[in-house]
């Protein structure tokens, strides 16, 4: 579905009292950070920036493409400053090394674009860890 209408859609669910602040994608990553209209006064400070952490396109490896990352949406209510963060990391079993070097790169490039010093970080997304362990081994665990 196209950005604009998943945006339609969530607007549409949260209701008249509440207002879309920022809105920012990467590739098929978004993210969208709504406020209740009422605390509007209280946000300053809103920022957004997206990290690319996907395929190498050149030479050295700023150039990657959009196709795993994250968007980070910072901004300030009252006087905390917090980040909202959606990304999609690299997928399968093995890659969680690679998985780790993501949230870093993201971490580091987010705090670089927004400023860092966030009291509140909220992640989301398809972050891709897998558990290593059978379907049955996994069920008793969590019977525990």
């Amino acid at each position: 579905p196209s950005k604009p209408r998943w945006e339609s859609v969530v607007k549409e669910a949260a209701g008249e009292r509440y207002t879309v602040l920022r809105s920012h994608s990467l590739q098929g990553t978004h993210v969208i950070v709504l406020a209740l209209t009422a605390i509007l006064p209280l946000i300053k400070s809103l920022d957004s920036t997206a990290i690319a952490t996907g395929l190498n396109v050149g030479m050295t490896s700023e150039r990657r493409m959009g196709n795993k990352g994250g968007i980070g949406v910072a901004l300030t209510v009252g006087s905390t400053r917090m980040l909202f963060v959606n990304a999609h990391l690299a997928a399968h079993q093995n890659n969680g090394k690679r998985r780790d070097e993501e949230f870093e790169i993201i971490t580091e490039g987010v705090d670089r674009a927004l400023g860092g010093g966030f009291e509140k970080v909220f992640w989301a997304g398809d972050l891709n860890y897998r558990i290593n362990g059978t379907r049955q081994a996994v069920d008793v665990l969590l019977e525990r």
